[in-house]
């Protein structure tokens, strides 16, 4: 298993301990039904109010990660209300760059009307995870961090 595989695995590991199992819903493929198109995302979590969409980062992949910001916001349609969070899978990453990055996709190409971005390093999601004390608490808090 790659580096990708493994972060992805320290991911899992952090939110079921915290947590417990059945929290998250798992990968999510977001597909065009007119062309052969698809993209996803590394996990997800879906409430009655909002779709997380997770996506680990293990390679600094910032272009990438801005096409699949595109693809997401094309691909959505806008069906609900979603939060695009990354967790970047090494500890100096500077997660303002992604939201910056992103923001400027969202706010140039979307009007602001894209799927809201929230980032992370590692090490700011471990302290973000350990701040809560339920499943609920998670939710409302990442949600309060785009509003």
């Amino acid at each position: 298993m790659g580096k990708a595989g493994f972060n992805e695995r320290k991911f899992n590991k952090l939110i079921i301990e915290r947590f417990g199992y059945n929290f998250l819903n798992g990968k999510k493929v977001f597909k065009s039904k007119s062309e052969d198109i698809s993209i996803s995302v590394d996990n997800s979590l879906y409430t009655s109010a909002l779709d997380l969409l997770f996506e680990i980062d293990s390679g600094n992949m910032a272009k990438l990660l801005a096409g699949q910001y595109i693809f997401l916001n094309i691909l959505n349609n806008r069906k609900s209300n979603k939060i695009f969070v990354v967790i970047h899978y090494y500890k100096n990453y500077n997660s303002s760059r992604t939201i910056k990055n992103l923001n400027l996709i969202n706010r140039e190409i979307y009007k602001n009307l894209g799927i809201p971005i929230l980032a992370f390093n590692v090490l700011e999601f471990i302290d973000f995870v350990n701040d809560c004390n339920s499943k609920e608490e998670f939710v409302n808090k990442l949600k309060s961090k785009v509003q």
